[in-house]
């Protein structure tokens, strides 16, 4: 996912210039990190926000961006 077994880990919306991806899960309201692992994404929310709430937000960010064939990075 991360190309070439490369991770990347985004602890701010301003650091996601490169990857289209994280700067669309920053957008969810209390969403507060992303991490790209090889073969995995990882979401951090705010600790007082329940998984119920944000849960199904990211999921459809996550997907429609695969199904629409973007790409993970850009070449920024």
């Amino acid at each position: 996912m991360a190309g070439n077994g490369v991770t990347m880990d985004f602890s701010s919306i301003r650091y996601t210039t490169v990857s289209p991806l994280a700067r669309q899960l920053f957008q969810i309201g209390g969403v507060v990190r992303v991490f790209y692992g090889r073969d995995f994404i990882s979401v951090t929310k705010e600790n007082d926000l329940d998984w119920q709430v944000v849960k199904p937000e990211i999921l459809s960010v996550i997907t429609e961006h695969f199904s629409r064939g973007q790409p993970l990075f850009t070449e920024e």
